[in-house]
């Protein structure tokens, strides 16, 4: 369970990522670089078919239903084998007339008829309300499900969750959809939004399948064999198979297949929004492949709900109730979120495109019947905004009146009945050339009259808004008109019934009305124009003979002052401007009659994306564009047009269907080739900014080594290619040409040359191209000069070369050279105090402690028997005085060994050994190899403090219980090697056991080593034990002389 706030944070943050997908999108496709002109965004816009009706009624119909819930998806796929010729049609039809809507398609192919728009948008408000209560439902129904409040913020949200979510819908509507008006009325942003959440609903609603199917169950024949299994079988469930009639299967097939196409939200993005007629292609597989993958596990999912004890009633949320109580929370959360995206998706486009058709063909209409409305016309953006909160407050009002007694499914196919009725105007007006504005007008009202009462008045009553009666016997007491059984036929299922009568008068009236009107020659005009898809205005052309004698300028003043009524002024002004741009006519003063009927068709293709086709058309007509001469002058003009062609109307036809189909390859290729050239030209600026970054970053490399206060220096073949000046002035030259292609060794002490000339050969032979190392430079006076080198292998125009970065550390190495010797003499100085302060403790405070010893035990030797107690005293006296005389003994040796001088080096280290083996539980393994005479005493007392701290760090903190000591001679190099396997630590940190006050540490080992020109290395790690190695020479050197630390440190590569 989840706090009620914390669900509402996670809406707001998941609506926040796709409105910012939605920016990018339209960020892209004003670039010219369109994301969504592809088959594959196109296919999955397309679910938003796929709603909560699918993600969760699908389950509850399953479980209630059996599998008739498959005909939702079946419909569909059966009409998908169609689009190529008829949703084909429909995306022609809306380029060629710049529809934005299915009522603006039926109001544009019939006469342009503003009542019978308005007739279509009142069908589609009446019937997709129920749909928008069905998404609030869902939505309020699962929120409930997965909240559990306990804070006072949260609580609050909880009891008030209907109007949060009916106001978070209607300003995630207004922002994505409703921001701005779009002659074009695409939406390549919102359009990205539903595909990216058509895309989370699948995957989250697999991944709960997934979890039922294969985490609760052992997959699918787990849960069939569990629900045969049953010994009762849930009231209610249709689960096992049973036999449904043909007219039921019939039914359900017609409304799934018709709503694919004609609900208002699908004919908005499959027909508006569609921008390349071949995304059809792909899409008439995605799309049921789609379907396919987000049903697979509706069926299983609706066996486990009732095999696990889920009540029938609530097989709706099955989906949600599993993974919720099993315990995982997140799951749960991330299964309520694609839910979510089902609803806003549905929402959004549904909420967008009704605004749309409201503003467009019931508010603006009104402006002309009623002239006090006109700050509409001024305000149509504010009057959308208005739509879209009206409408889902509206769908929220209906479900607070129905939605508690129907299941979602229900819900949803009284949508689906109610734009059935669109079908017989829509099919019918792009194949029957007869299909008139009377037929359809008479067709949807019959339709959509009986569709109410025998589908949208049962669901009132259900509600308890009428009373039962109305159902059970009729109005009046006249059974023959029961809505469920209207005259009387029965046998049928409410829904096939409805179906049947709704279709049935609306079919019959539309062609019943097409019949008995004689059309005219507009209608006709018309609907060849949709039958045949054929509209070119190309055909003009010829007309473009004649004599340009109509003034220009007062066309323009008359298209403009229409377009104020919707436009701001500098708006207007730029609509009017693309339009004569389009038409060639930017710089014209007069033109002929043909080009105004050019110019007159642009204006209303563009007028017809803010107000609609007949809208647009009726605009037009008010506006005076034309005068009665004009008019009468333009059907001259087409009937030259037609008597120059001198051809029957069937070869007219299919040579008006050649040209335009012509017409439609040339836009494809000129749309290609705009993009390639787009692409073309940002690749170009894309290659010039990287172009000029190169440049800027050569310049600053450039500066960067020229003014470096290191040497830099380029070597190939022992050759110096290139250096800076800095690298001139460390080895004195006045300029760079004096020592550039001089050889490396030029510049390398004699001593080091041929350990430099091997190192500069790496990146060539197959070692490491990267070092570091110090040699000993030469100047061209012929002084020397300390010389610390970073070097690496790169390549330069083609060729491997050396790149090497060098300082002079003369004086840096000076500074270590007295820092060394100081260290030295203080190393020495200690070692003489230390001798000194031994000396003294023997030799003084040994023998006095001796003789005071010997006095004490001669005095009690001579007291009386008697005198027990003063014997005791002298007793005591006489064991302090030899505690304290070896207490003197063992820091005079711990000072400074005498047996060290008088014995040596040797027999010292073996007694020492031998004193610590009895004091300590340690086995220590002591060898010495080649030790024939004695080495400098320097060297001696340093071996002998390495050992003697290296032994005490064992016993103290090693808590090894075996060391081995091994120390060899061979001229003229000295060599220990201490190893236990104790703890171990990491040498390269400090170390508590290395730094103690007793203790020499590590610091001070390696000085006292580095005194007497040896080397030491300290090998060790945490739990693996440690290993000192220490080499000393025979002899140390003379403060004179430079230590081995002070040579040339070569091949110390990084």
């Amino acid at each position: 369970m989840f706090e009620s706030l914390t669900v509402i944070s996670v809406f707001c943050f998941y609506m926040g990522l796709i409105f910012a997908l939605a920016v990018w999108a339209e960020r892209r496709q004003a670039a010219g670089r369109s994301v969504v002109n592809n088959p594959l965004v196109y296919a999955l816009s397309l679910s938003v078919f796929c709603t909560t009706w699918t993600y969760y009624g699908s389950v509850g119909y399953a479980a209630n239903s059996g599998m008739l819930f498959m005909t939702i998806y079946l419909g569909p796929t059966m009409v998908v084998i169609f689009w190529w010729g008829l949703l084909r049609k429909l995306v022609r039809i809306k380029t060629n007339h710049h529809i934005t809507s299915i009522a603006d398609f039926i109001g544009a192919r019939y006469e342009k008829s503003v009542p019978l728009a308005g007739l279509a948008t009142l069908i589609a408000l009446v019937g997709t309300m129920p749909y928008i209560a069905l998404q609030l439902k869902a939505v309020l129904t699962t929120f409930d499900m997965i909240t559990q409040d306990t804070g006072v913020a949260s609580a609050w949200i909880g009891s008030h969750v209907g109007p949060i979510v009916m106001a978070l819908m209607v300003v995630f509507t207004i922002i994505f959809g409703v921001r701005r008006l779009d002659p074009t009325e695409r939406h390549e942003g919102i359009v990205m939004a539903v595909a990216a959440e058509g895309l989370v609903k699948l995957v989250l609603f697999m991944a709960a399948g997934v979890f039922v199917v294969y985490q609760l169950f052992d997959g699918f024949g787990d849960i069939f064999t569990r629900y045969a299994a049953l010994t009762e079988t849930p009231r209610g469930a249709q689960l096992k198979p049973q036999s449904i009639s043909f007219i039921t299967w019939g039914s359900y097939l017609i409304l799934a297949g018709s709503a694919v196409l004609f609900l208002p939200r699908q004919f908005h993005i499959a027909v508006v929004e569609n921008q390349n007629e071949d995304h059809i292609k792909k899409a008439m597989w995605m799309f049921p492949l789609y379907m396919l993958l987000i049903t697979i596990f509706a069926y299983p999912i609706a066996l486990a709900g009732l095999v696990s004890g889920l009540p029938l009633e609530q097989a709706d949320t099955f989906v949600l109730q599993l993974p919720l109580s099993s315990g995982h929370s997140l799951l749960t959360l991330l299964v309520f979120l694609g839910g979510f995206s089902a609803a806003t998706s549905m929402v959004l486009i549904t909420s967008m495109t009704m605004a749309t058709m409201i503003s467009n063909h019931l508010l603006l209409p009104l402006v002309d019947w009623i002239p006090a409305l006109g700050f509409i016309e001024r305000h149509l953006l504010k009057s959308r905004w208005l739509a879209v909160t009206c409408f889902i407050l509206m769908g929220y009002w209906f479900e607070r009146l129905v939605g508690g007694q129907v299941m979602l499914v229900n819900i949803g196919i009284i949508s689906f009945a109610a734009v059935l009725q669109f079908a017989p105007a829509i099919v019918g007006g792009i194949f029957w050339r007869q299909a008139n504005s009377r037929g359809a007008m008479w067709g949807l009202t019959a339709g959509f009259l009986v569709w109410a009462y025998t589908m949208l008045l049962p669901a009132l009553i259900t509600g308890g808004w009428f009373s039962l009666h109305l159902l059970n016997e009729g109005p009046w007491h006249l059974s023959f008109l029961r809505p469920e059984q209207l005259f009387g036929v029965s046998g049928m299922d409410p829904v096939s019934h409805s179906v049947f009568w709704s279709l049935l008068a609306n079919l019959g009236l539309y062609i019943l009305g097409s019949l008995t009107q004689r059309p005219e020659q507009e209608t006709q005009r018309d609907a060849e124009a949709f039958v045949g898809a054929l509209i070119d205005e190309t055909v003009l052309s010829r007309g473009g003979r004649h004599e340009a004698y109509i003034s220009l300028a007062d066309k323009r003043r008359r298209i403009e002052n229409l377009l104020l009524r919707y436009f701001e002024a500098a708006g207007a002004a730029a609509v009017t401007e693309k339009c004569l741009r389009e038409t060639g006519l930017m710089d014209r003063e007069r033109i002929s009659i043909t080009e105004l009927a050019e110019l007159y068709n642009e204006v209303e293709k563009n007028l017809a994306g803010v107000v609609g086709t007949a809208g647009a058309h009726r605009a037009l007509a008010s506006a005076g564009v034309f005068t009665p001469r004009e008019s009468q002058e333009l059907s001259e003009v087409y009937g030259e047009i037609l008597a120059g062609l001198r051809a029957r109307p069937e070869d007219l036809k299919r040579r008006i269907n050649f040209l335009q189909e012509r017409h439609e390859l040339a836009n494809r290729h000129a749309e290609e080739l705009e993009e390639k050239v787009v692409e073309l030209q940002n690749q170009i600026l894309r290659r010039k900014l990287a172009e000029q970054q190169v440049r800027e970053s050569e310049e600053r490399y450039r500066t960067a080594i020229e003014y470096s206060n290191d040497g830099v220096v380029l070597i190939k073949d022992n050759t110096l290619w290139y250096v800076n000046h800095k690298f001139a002035e460390m080895f004195g030259y006045r300029s760079r040409r004096e020592i550039v292609g001089r050889s490396l060794t030029a510049i390398v002490h004699p001593q080091d040359r041929e350990r430099v000339v091997e190192i500069s050969a790496t990146g060539r032979d197959g070692r490491p191209a990267v070092a570091r190392y110090d040699f000993r430079g030469l100047r061209k006076d012929g002084t020397s000069l300390f010389i610390a080198v970073s070097a690496t292998s790169v390549l330069y125009k083609g060729r491997t070369v050396n790149l090497a970065y060098l300082r002079d550390v003369t004086e840096r190495r000076r500074h270590e050279d007295e820092i060394r010797q100081l260290s030295r003499r203080l190393i020495q100085g200690s070692e003489e105090e230390r001798k000194r302060l031994a000396a003294d403790l023997h030799d003084e405070f040994g023998q006095s402690l001796s003789a005071l010893h010997l006095g004490v035990r001669s005095l009690a030797g001579s007291l009386p028997s008697q005198l027990e107690e003063q014997q005791a005293r002298c007793e005591s006296l006489t064991n302090t005085i030899e505690e304290l005389a070896e207490n003197v003994r063992k820091i005079s040796s711990d000072l400074r060994p005498d047996m060290l001088d008088h014995l040596g080096l040797i027999p010292t280290l073996e007694w020492y050994v031998r004193e610590l083996a009895q004091r300590a539980p340690l086995e220590i393994k002591f060898e010495a190899v080649g030790f024939k005479r004695r080495l400098d005493p320097r060297v001696e007392i340093v071996l002998y403090r390495i050992m003697q701290e290296a032994l005490n760090n064992v016993v103290k903190h090693a808590k090894a219980d075996r060391v081995s000591i091994n120390l060899t001679y061979s001229h003229p190099t000295a060599i220990m090697v201490i190893s236990d396997k104790g703890g171990g630590f990491d040498p390269s940190e400090q170390h508590p056991s290395l730094e103690r006050r007793q203790g020499i540490g590590l610091i001070s080992m390696r000085e006292r080593v580095a005194s007497v020109g040896g080397s030491i290395d300290i090998r060790s790690a945490p739990g693996k034990g440690c290993t000192i190695r220490v080499a000393l020479p025979e002899r140390p050197p003379l403060e004179s002389e430079p230590a081995p630390e002070d040579l040339p440190r070569i091949w110390r590569e990084a």
